[in-house]
């Protein structure tokens, strides 16, 4: 296969799946790990692709939509990693803000299935209400209006809830971090809304694969010296300069978990 062909290919492959690892790539295209690699790096520069670690995603666009039967199907172990770490920063008598990302869904999934019994959890997100509906623990919906694609809640009405509340801890999404930029997601509506449940966290927490490192969207919820206290990852990304990180926020790897 000439080497154009096999490019053409790796980005249609990519743009279906939505990652795929070299090694993935190297199989299904019969073609060594070093040529792939290789094609990875060209594809990158021409923004075709973006590099993750071990594979590659779709260069994806600034305000691409993301939605929920998407999310939900990407990088699952990744998000179950990043949950379990995250569940050790959570005590009984916690109240917790959870925005409607999928991570944070996998982290209320954990919640259920542990031994804290005293936990609020105020949240926008529709899945988590169902999911703690019986559970016995106090539940709080923002209200708002549904943003359908991913089952949560939005706008002014959420917001304006949020700015009469106090919780310990909130846990949030990101659909893209870029150091240079910072933390960001293609909808304003959904920046607003994190920026609200930053505001009204003593302690926040983004929850964020590596996938996400060096993505940027049009919405900015936050920025590297804006109070994101803990970054919480599953692995760090190759060639990811942490030395252009606000000292403020740590950064928590679950691998190292």
């Amino acid at each position: 296969m000439l080497a154009e062909e096999r490019k053409k290919q790796i980005v249609e492959l990519i743009e279906k799946k939505r990652i795929l690892k070299v090694t993935e790539l190297s199989r299904l295209l019969d073609a060594t790990e070093a040529t792939i690699r290789r094609d990875l790096d060209e594809l990158q520069k021409q923004n075709k692709v973006r590099r993750v670690h071990g594979g590659a995603v779709p260069a994806a666009k600034t305000g691409r939509i993301f939605h929920y039967s998407e999310l939900s199907t990407l990088c699952i172990e990744e998000k179950k990693r990043i949950a379990a770490k995250a569940l050790t920063y959570i005590q009984d008598g916690d109240t917790l803000l959870f925005d409607g990302s999928t991570t944070a869904l996998e982290l209320g999934k954990l919640i259920l299935e542990s031994a804290l019994t005293n936990i609020s959890i105020i949240t926008n997100s529709f899945h988590l209400t169902a999911l703690f509906t019986g559970s016995g623990k106090r539940v709080i919906h923002t209200g708002g209006e549904l943003f359908s694609g991913m089952n949560y809640a939005t706008g002014t009405i959420a917001e304006q809830m949020l700015s009469g509340i106090r919780a310990d801890k909130c846990f949030l999404g990101s659909n893209g971090i870029e150091p240079s930029y910072g933390y960001s997601v293609p909808n304003f509506l959904d920046a607003a809304l994190k920026k609200s449940m930053q505001k009204a966290s003593r302690v926040s927490f983004v929850l964020a694969d590596h996938t996400k490192f060096g993505a940027s969207y049009m919405a900015k919820f936050a920025d590297f010296s804006c109070g994101i206290d803990y970054l919480v990852t599953d692995c760090l990304p190759e060639g990811t300069d942490f030395g252009k990180w606000d000292t403020s926020t740590k950064l928590i790897v679950a691998d190292n978990f």
